[in-house]
Protein backbone atom coordinates (compact mmCIF):
# COMPACT_ATOMS: atom_id res chain seq x y z
CA UNK A 1 0.00 0.00 0.00
CA UNK A 2 1.11 3.53 -0.59
CA UNK A 3 1.10 5.70 2.16
CA UNK A 4 -2.34 6.98 1.84
CA UNK A 5 -2.89 5.65 5.94
CA UNK A 6 -5.03 2.22 4.66
CA UNK A 7 -1.96 -0.25 5.16
CA UNK A 8 -1.82 -1.00 8.97
CA UNK A 9 -5.61 -0.55 9.52
CA UNK A 10 -5.95 -2.80 6.29
CA UNK A 11 -3.48 -5.61 7.76
CA UNK A 12 -5.17 -5.67 11.38
CA UNK A 13 -8.73 -6.35 10.10
CA UNK A 14 -7.14 -8.97 7.49
CA UNK A 15 -5.42 -10.57 10.76
CA UNK A 16 -8.87 -10.36 12.13
CA UNK A 17 -11.10 -11.97 9.79
CA UNK A 18 -8.71 -14.56 8.56
CA UNK A 19 -8.47 -15.68 12.45
CA UNK A 20 -12.46 -15.61 12.74
CA UNK A 21 -12.22 -17.83 9.36
CA UNK A 22 -10.13 -19.82 10.40
CA UNK A 23 -11.94 -20.37 13.84
CA UNK A 24 -15.38 -21.10 12.04
CA UNK A 25 -13.45 -24.15 10.20
CA UNK A 26 -10.99 -25.22 12.13
CA UNK A 27 -10.64 -29.18 9.29
CA UNK A 28 -11.00 -27.04 6.57
CA UNK A 29 -8.16 -24.09 6.51
CA UNK A 30 -8.68 -24.31 2.41
CA UNK A 31 -12.32 -23.71 2.91
CA UNK A 32 -11.66 -20.97 5.50
CA UNK A 33 -8.88 -19.20 3.23
CA UNK A 34 -11.31 -19.17 0.50
CA UNK A 35 -14.32 -17.59 2.44
CA UNK A 36 -12.00 -15.17 3.68
CA UNK A 37 -10.87 -14.01 0.45
CA UNK A 38 -13.57 -14.08 -0.94
CA UNK A 39 -15.21 -11.34 1.09
CA UNK A 40 -11.65 -9.23 1.85
CA UNK A 41 -11.65 -8.80 -2.15
CA UNK A 42 -15.32 -7.45 -2.08
CA UNK A 43 -14.45 -5.41 0.70
CA UNK A 44 -10.99 -3.94 -0.19
CA UNK A 45 -11.86 -3.56 -4.00
CA UNK A 46 -12.33 0.48 -3.73
CA UNK A 47 -9.47 1.07 -1.19
CA UNK A 48 -7.24 -1.09 -3.66
CA UNK A 49 -8.17 1.23 -6.67
CA UNK A 50 -8.00 4.04 -5.17
CA UNK A 51 -3.82 3.11 -3.67
CA UNK A 52 -2.75 2.16 -7.18
CA UNK A 53 -3.89 4.99 -8.49
CA UNK A 54 -2.15 7.29 -5.60
CA UNK A 55 0.89 4.83 -6.03
CA UNK A 56 1.16 5.46 -9.75
CA UNK A 57 0.76 9.27 -9.17
CA UNK A 58 3.53 9.07 -6.40
CA UNK A 59 5.86 7.34 -8.49
CA UNK A 60 5.43 9.30 -12.32
CA UNK A 61 7.61 11.47 -13.42
CA UNK A 62 5.69 14.35 -12.33
CA UNK A 63 4.60 13.03 -9.14
CA UNK A 64 5.38 15.55 -7.00
CA UNK A 65 3.31 18.13 -8.99
CA UNK A 66 0.50 15.30 -9.15
CA UNK A 67 0.44 14.39 -5.26
CA UNK A 68 0.25 18.34 -4.55
CA UNK A 69 -2.71 18.84 -7.01
CA UNK A 70 -4.24 15.89 -5.24
CA UNK A 71 -3.94 17.22 -1.71
CA UNK A 72 -4.94 20.85 -2.89
CA UNK A 73 -8.18 18.99 -3.95
CA UNK A 74 -7.40 19.51 -7.93
CA UNK A 75 -7.53 15.53 -8.44
CA UNK A 76 -3.47 15.37 -9.41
Amino acid sequence: MPPVSHGANAAMRDALELATALDAAPGDPDAALRAYEEEMFARTAGVAAESARILEMITSPAGGRRIAAFFRGEGG
